[in-house]
């Protein structure tokens, strides 16, 4: 009797022979855009604060010269520890993450199954505008891991790095239509950290789900039926810097979505992040990291 093999089972259950990287990743140009779209208002949010606060930025450091030589020699003390703060930081990286892994396999009554990696697609994104020192962001299908490694430092100017990726599965229904119900909880490791000093400086991170459903016959996507992003931490600083930690070997989430037979569905689990520097001054000191990595052991489908 031959082996059972549970990749092959739950493939043939979720619509057998998958459809290729390239007309996934045309879908996910529509993601990208949405992408595209949050970080042009939360540039235009900065331009905004930035030119209000130029000619205070501008002024501050004479007037406090002349009129409180004390406070400004505190305040020049204080842009050189944040400084060292952020120096030090550049060599830290996160440890590593082990999640136990999972076995595919079939279950009856509402059909259903369990993927686990090598998953069918991976998928990045990023957006670099400004003096951005860092931009890693990897996927790997093989693995299901996916990693997040940023850093924005203000000693060239104000920057601002954001970044996606994506481990994902090919899904059509073996019946005319069904309501489909997704199921996931990766592991993560999460560091965000800034170092401000009378400056701006954010970091943080996020993780969702994602369905890009797509025509059958090679039409392409039409919509996106689940598009979810749950923040992990963020930090949004001025006076001083700020730290956040925080990892979990299961983080559970779910979706659940009408399909058809008339459609395919490319279903993704995603992540992200965002670093942003405000820029250095001659009192003011900016830097932010954001390190994410995430594994994703499995991702569990059942239709009804």
């Amino acid at each position: 009797m031959a082996d059972y093999d549970g990749k092959a089972m739950t493939r043939l259950m979720r619509g057998g022979e998958i459809v290729s990287d390239d007309i996934v990743a045309k879908g996910m140009e529509a993601a990208a855009n949405d992408l595209e779209t949050e970080v042009k208002y939360a540039l235009e949010a900065d331009a905004q604060w930035q030119e209000a606060n130029a000619s205070f930025d501008e002024r501050l450091p004479g007037i406090l010269r002349e009129q409180s030589p004390d406070v400004a020699e505190l305040f020049a003390k204080r842009k050189d520890a944040a400084a060292k703060l952020q120096a030090a930081r550049e060599s830290v990286k996160l440890p590593r993450l082990e999640v136990k892994p999972a076995l595919p396999r079939v279950f009856t009554g509402s059909i259903g199954g369990v993927e686990t990696p090598a998953y069918d697609y991976d998928w990045t994104w990023s957006s670099t505008n400004g003096s951005v020192s860092l931009a890693d962001v990897t996927a790997r299908r093989s693995s299901g891991a996916m990693g997040v490694d940023l850093y924005c430092s203000g000693r060239g100017g104000s920057g601002t790095v954001d970044v996606a990726a994506a481990v994902g599965f090919y899904f059509r229904p073996s019946t005319e239509n069904g309501i489909l119900r997704i199921h996931t909880a990766p592991g993560f490791v999460m560091d965000l950290d800034t170092y401000s000093a009378l400056g701006t400086s954010r970091a943080s991170a996020w993780i969702g789900l994602y369905v890009g459903e797509y025509e059958v016959g090679g039409n392409g996507f039409t919509s996106a039926p689940v598009n979810t992003k749950t923040t992990l931490g963020s930090l949004d600083t001025w006076w001083s810097g700020g730290s956040r930690d925080r990892s979990t070997s299961g983080y559970a989430m779910n979706a659940q979505f009408d399909v058809d037979n008339a459609h395919w569905y490319a279903i993704w689990v995603w992540c992200g992040g965002k670093a942003h520097a405000g820029g250095d001054g001659i009192f003011s000191n900016t830097g932010a990291f954001t390190d994410l990595d995430v594994t994703v052991p499995s991702m569990t489908w059942t239709l009804y």
